[in-house]
């Protein structure tokens, strides 16, 4: 796969962030896809929850409630999931349901 995910996690929104955002956003992307990299790296179909979890961080994981069937998904999957997800959860923590002030799940 080399280095097809690096773009990815060097990409930022349009405004100009300070080298401290910058910095806490691509490590928060690197963590995320080293975590996911380990869970893929087992070739063993990753439970969606876990994953979740995983991917939304500390302030986020007890907070996230998930109901329904088990997904499992394909180690080539969870990549790609894994980014998505730790997006999706960082959005969510700057003003939405994941805040520090939030009183709200997701």
């Amino acid at each position: 796969m080399g280095n097809t995910r690096a773009p990815q996690l060097l990409q930022m929104d349009a405004a100009k962030p300070t080298g401290i955002e910058y910095r806490d956003v691509f490590f928060g992307r690197l963590e995320a896809a080293l975590r996911a990299r380990e869970i893929a790296a087992t070739n063993d179909a990753a439970d969606f929850e876990t994953l979740a979890r995983q991917s939304t961080g500390p302030s986020g994981e007890e907070r996230l409630i998930c109901d329904g069937p088990v997904v499992a998904l394909s180690s080539a999957k969870v990549l790609g999931i894994s980014l998505i997800v730790h997006e999706l959860s960082t959005n969510a923590g700057k003003d939405g349901p994941l805040h520090p002030l939030s009183m709200r799940s997701i």
